[in-house]
């Protein structure tokens, strides 16, 4: 009897282990991630399962399903598919109950519970340290347009200082004033300069009329003023005197110039296109030039970019589509807020600005037509603090909004959705208001400073600072100079014991000097966990040559160009 019972024990086993393996089994979802997702093949009522705390609870009164936790419509219950499905981003996987973006996450770089290590940052799916590898997630840079149809701004020796004041270190001119060139030599300030559309019939038809441009307009100035790129005309498709038909030979003749007086390795050329020559930009994954323009001058002058590895560079203004389309485009999501985003239906990708969906419209437009290694720079955005009646959106308030979100944006790292390993690099318009521009209010209005130097409103040139709307604080003319200059701070924004456990490597593992923090040592005060954390990571970046990615610790800091603010602690910079 006892051999029987035996038996059935051993038979009852076997049949439960058959059921469990011919009842769950794992199906590769997604080659190209490495990532899996349990396929539930059982007929529905066929067996009973115990609920799970995340799972809903079925109602034996007949009343429907009941979630046993209010967060269970949250968890992917190692669904991948779900992720990428509510989540509109073919990258996303599920580690751990929760959807994991596999290019971005530290914790989860590549394939789920792959962790980076706390010097490292992952990139593209990969854990990189990037002070030795910095292909990957540099962060984008900012610079300023610094237009001068005015009557009453400053003299350009005090544009400069202002410039150095607020950490700007680059600018773009729209012509190649002597006075400008001048007064930024020797200013660390690095320069684009450009060659206006009413010059590009000579230049294109006369090489010694470029030869002669650069010698006396950039070699003249080179290398104290460190002119880095050459604006070849400016937004020339929709030029009314028609000279488009002229650009391409005009830039070719540029560069060969630059070639003549070996300048071509350093100083770089290109032709600020607006979004006008787009024919189609929505969704971003259709956009595509203009058909007129793609033979005679889109495809040749993309070939030249790509050649002399320059950018294409790009005037990009949220403000004109939301203004021609306010009925139909949330304002937040035009101002970089918070915002439930859109989901390209051509690639599943989810955007949460228009400004990048604007970038990616041309990313792919530059794709259809063969050219999707050229990279990208902006060299125009901004948003009116003014404008008229019918100005729909201008105003200070979506002006700081704007500018200060994108300061923000670009200074994180990220790319756009379509390309997120590529920094972006944005140059701000304008630096001031200028008063003889012609045309609706909003052309004298998009400065963020007026003529006395008083700020328009408030725009850090840091990642994570709020800007504040409508602050005219006045730019002390005697601020000392930080150009070039950055600090590591924390991030008042993360948890406590995120902020604690980065404190406890920056000052153990890490290296850093963390003496004058102790009680009694001269950074003590303030004693709060931001304060000394900041004065830690600062030390640690330092150490490191501000090397890309030493202010990151997962979060915890970012980049100021600002010298911190803690007490009467004084923060070293180490150069």
């Amino acid at each position: 009897m006892a051999q029987l019972m035996k038996l059935l024990v051993t038979i009852a086993l076997t049949f439960a282990i058959t059921t469990a393996i011919i009842t769950t089994r794992t199906t590769r979802t997604n080659p190209k991630t490495e990532t899996f997702a349990v396929k539930d093949l059982r007929s529905p009522g066929t067996v009973k399962i115990k609920p799970g705390r995340f799972l809903a609870q079925k109602d034996e009164g007949g009343q429907g399903p009941k979630a046993r936790n209010p967060s269970a419509t949250n968890r992917c219950n190692k669904d991948s598919e779900i992720c990428r499905s509510t989540e509109a981003n073919p990258r996303m996987a599920c580690c751990n109950n929760k959807c994991m973006d596999l290019l971005t996450d530290k914790k989860n770089c590549g394939a789920c519970n792959k962790k980076c290590k706390y010097t490292e940052t992952c990139c593209g799916g990969q854990c990189a340290n990037l002070n030795y590898n910095k292909r990957h997630c540099d962060s984008g840079m900012i610079g300023v347009n610094y237009g001068r149809i005015a009557d009453n701004l400053p003299a350009p020796e005090k544009v400069v200082e202002l410039l150095k004041s607020q950490g700007i270190n680059r600018v773009k001119l729209f012509d190649t004033d002597k006075t400008v060139l001048t007064a930024l030599a020797n200013s660390g300030i690095k320069v684009v300069v450009s060659l206006p559309n009413e010059n590009l019939t000579a230049a294109a038809a006369d090489q010694s009329y470029t030869d002669k441009w650069v010698q006396e307009n950039v070699k003249k100035y080179t290398p104290a003023t460190d002119i880095e790129a050459i604006a070849v005309g400016n937004e020339v498709f929709v030029d009314p005197k028609n000279t488009t038909k002229y650009l391409v030979a005009a830039m070719t003749n540029v560069q060969s110039s630059l070639v003549k007086f070996n300048l071509d390795k350093s100083v770089k050329i290109s032709s600020p296109i607006a979004l006008s020559a787009l024919a189609n930009s929505y969704p971003p994954s259709a956009g595509s030039f203009k058909p007129d323009l793609i033979e005679p001058v889109i495809k040749p002058m993309l070939d030249l970019l790509r050649k002399t590895s320059s950018h294409l560079m790009v005037n990009a203004y949220p403000f004109f589509a939301y203004a021609a389309n306010a009925d139909k485009i949330p304002l937040d999501y035009a101002l970089f807020r918070e915002n439930a985003g859109n989901v390209d239906s051509g690639n599943g990708l989810k955007y949460n600005s228009l400004f990048d969906a604007q970038i990616d419209a041309v990313y792919a437009a530059m794709a259809a037509v063969g050219f999707n290694d050229v990279k990208l720079v902006v060299t125009e955005t901004g948003w009116p603090s003014a404008g008229d009646e019918n100005e729909i959106g201008a105003g200070s308030a979506n002006a700081a909004a704007y500018n200060g979100g994108l300061v923000k944006r670009v200074l994180t790292g990220n790319g756009t959705p379509l390309k997120p390993n590529e920094p972006l690099n944005v140059y701000l318009f304008a630096l001031f208001n200028e008063n003889q521009k012609t045309g609706p209010t909003s052309e004298r209005n998009y400065g963020l400073f007026y003529p006395n130097e008083n700020k328009v409103y408030d725009v850090p040139f840091s990642a994570t600072v709020t800007p504040v709307s409508d602050s005219k604080v006045k730019v002390p003319v005697n601020t000392p100079s930080h150009v070039g200059q950055t600090w590591c701070v924390a991030n008042g924004k993360t948890t406590r014991e995120k902020l604690q456990e980065a404190l406890d490597y920056a000052c153990g593992e890490g290296g850093a000097d963390c003496r004058s923090i102790q009680k009694g040592a001269t950074c003590y005060d303030p004693e709060s966990l931001e304060a000394h954390a900041s004065y830690a990571f600062n030390s640690y970046y330092q150490k490191n040559a501000r090397g890309v990615g030493t202010c990151n610790f997962g979060g915890a800091a970012y980049v100021v160009s600002q010298p911190p603010k803690y007490g009467k602690c004084e923060f070293p910079t180490g150069h």
